[in-house]
């Protein structure tokens, strides 16, 4: 089982944010994803390094999680 803890799922970059698999409680610090994801971007379009992934991983992870809800119906 993969659970993540009642309402983080819009508080990650206030507060800890917890992944219960199976019986191990992750725990990750504060992070405000979309903050850091302009960081790159805007890094990447000054020539800097930054960590910017390509759309095909985004359609992948979109295409994982299809899968997990169609297998769960």
């Amino acid at each position: 089982m993969l659970r993540t803890g009642d309402g983080e799922a819009f508080t990650l970059w206030k507060q800890d944010a917890t992944l219960l698999i199976g019986d191990t409680l992750e725990t990750f610090a504060p992070d405000d994803a979309f903050s850091l994801m302009v960081q790159d971007v805007s890094a990447a379009i000054r020539g800097e390094s930054a960590e910017v992934f390509p759309a095909s991983s985004s359609l992948r992870v979109a295409e994982i999680l299809d899968s997990i809800r169609t297998s769960e119906k």
